[in-house]
């Protein structure tokens, strides 16, 4: 499956706000930066893509880098203000299994599975 050059029309229609950035070093941290210097400009799952991060950022502090067109890069904001405390460790892991479901789809028919 390749990237599309002509865009994420999908995503695109679900989110109120996807921005595409041609290459940077973490698209969780420009979207951290971004909405704290304007909250109300990203809403609810506004996202940020590359196919080119230099400098990503995981769980335990684990480092990757996803070089120009070798995978699909993004962060997603969740803002869960009305969800209790003690139910947002599950919002890490419904966004995996939702991203998983999605890619799935995309690869049904090829040769590719996940």
């Amino acid at each position: 499956m390749s990237i599309p050059d002509e865009g994420y029309p999908l995503a695109a229609a679900v989110s109120p706000r996807l921005q595409v950035s041609e290459t940077t070093d973490s698209t969780n941290a420009d979207l951290v930066k971004a909405v704290a210097a304007g909250p109300e400009q990203w809403p609810h799952l506004s996202l940020i893509l590359t196919t080119d991060q230099r400098a990503g950022r995981g769980r335990l502090d684990r480092t990757w880098t996803a070089p120009p067109g070798t995978a699909l890069a993004v962060s997603v904001l969740v803002r869960v203000d009305g969800l209790p405390v003690a139910a947002r460790g599950w919002v890490p892991l419904v966004a995996g299994a939702a991203m998983t479901r999605a890619v799935r789809d995309q690869l049904r028919g090829t040769p590719h599975r996940v």
